[in-house]
């Protein structure tokens, strides 16, 4: 990790002089007094994981049957980010062979790509056969978005010390935390982009590439950020293949409010770090997140798949009961749901906090044709578990939302249809 030197305030780390606030030094100081403080601090921001997962997709063309791909979120490049820690994470990503490499964004911390060589070392030869892609998180903007203590998310030019951030979310932050996104997008970050076009990463940002050959392809789908006012499913659906597997690419969880009733197979999400200090009554204090369900890990709702990320990185490196996480997922045309996926047919949110979603029509592929539940699924099958439509709530929000619904895709609310 490097020597710690506390006169005139400088950490030496993997030969970088770095300058700490206070703060920050008497916070290490404490961790390493009060030795409950070693783990978090120390030990778990570097005990890198990784997870498997089998997700069967009925729809999975058959020369993609054994398809892998490598997910991780939430790099948080800045002051703390360890160049030994990063080639980690690059080396476990290629021993796992990815045919297929996705990231759920959050490159930079506050905005800022503050250790760019890190970065190029990170990303160059960092490929697989299908390509790199990932989408913008809500610290890749030209403006940092966060959420302030009415959990409604602002903008914020300057942030303050990510330990006084924490201290003041924990005492400060409301029931329905984050549920409120910016209103309009925030600007891109121009050097963000240049970094991603020089490394052979593909940003998908409200938009849907169909990769693969006929009939051995797929869709991949990136949204903007949620928080950043920047999620339009609308334009990124736009033109998709419609009878192709498609792969849903975004970061904040709390996307898939917006994101329910379009197409889709398997979600990935990050943003939460898993809770991060995943102790009861305190992540829910720190993570802003009205969908609780999808705090981390797989899921299976509405007869599909989604998946929220640990991360490998973080603005202020503190983990508890939240390691560091790369993922490998086999894409099976068919086989059981994963032991470890959470059946969740609701939302798990605190009141008033659902967000609305649409139902969905697209090129004649009603959603009811992917969902057989209704023409004697057996039990314990893929398709056999509670669907969008099941409780009385989410039918009344889809049939109140006729009016406003968005035509540009010639997608029409399935309660027109019956």
């Amino acid at each position: 990790m490097g020597a710690l030197f506390l006169r005139h305030r400088l950490y030496v780390i993997d030969k970088t002089v770095i300058k700490r606030s206070w703060i920050e030094l008497a916070w290490d100081a404490f961790c390493l007094l009060s030795v409950v403080g070693i783990w978090p601090r120390y030990i778990e921001p570097h005990w890198l994981c990784t997870s498997r997962y089998k997700i069967p997709i009925p729809t999975l063309p058959q020369g993609l049957n054994g398809f892998k791909i490598a997910h991780f979120a939430d790099l948080h490049l800045n002051s703390y980010s360890s160049s030994t820690f990063l080639r980690r994470v690059k080396g476990t990503i290629q021993a796992l062979q990815p045919d297929l490499i996705l990231f759920s964004g959050d490159l930079l911390t506050y905005s800022q790509l503050s250790q760019k060589e890190l970065a190029d070392a990170f990303f160059n030869g960092l490929t697989a056969p299908f390509g790199t892609y990932a989408c913008l998180g809500n610290h890749d903007y030209a403006i940092y978005a966060t959420s302030n203590r009415a959990g409604k998310a602002v903008s914020d030019r300057s942030p303050s010390n990510p330990i006084i951030q924490g201290i003041r979310r924990f005492f400060h932050c409301k029931k329905n935390f984050g549920q409120s996104p910016i209103t309009s997008p925030l600007p891109l970050n121009k050097e963000l982009l240049d970094f991603y076009a020089s490394h052979q990463v593909t940003l998908l940002h409200n938009e849907t590439l169909t990769i693969g050959t006929p009939p051995n392809h797929i869709n991949i789908t990136g949204l903007g950020d949620l928080t950043a006012g920047d999620c339009d499913p609308v334009q990124a659906f736009k033109g998709i293949h419609a009878k192709v597997p498609t792969i849903v690419l975004a970061h904040n969880p709390d996307s898939y409010g917006r994101l329910s009733y379009f197409p889709g197979d398997l979600f990935l999400f990050g943003h939460t770090h898993g809770g991060q200090i995943n102790l009861p009554f305190i992540w829910t204090r720190l993570v802003p997140l009205c969908d609780r369900s999808l705090k981390g890990g797989l899921v299976f709702r509405d007869n599909r798949f989604l998946f929220t990320s640990r991360g490998v990185g973080d603005t202020f490196p503190f983990r508890w009961f939240a390691p560091p996480e790369i993922t490998l997922f086999e894409l099976l045309k068919e086989g059981p749901i994963p032991v470890e996926a959470k059946v969740s047919p609701e939302y798990e949110t605190s009141p008033g906090a659902i967000p609305l979603a649409y139902p969905f029509q697209l090129e004649n592929r009603l959603y009811n044709e992917r969902t057989p539940r209704d023409k004697g699924a057996e039990k314990g099958s893929l398709y056999s578990h509670t669907g969008p439509f099941s409780s009385p709530l989410s039918r009344e929000r889809s049939l109140e939302c006729k009016d406003d619904f968005p035509t540009e895709m010639g997608i029409t609310p399935r309660g027109q249809n019956e």
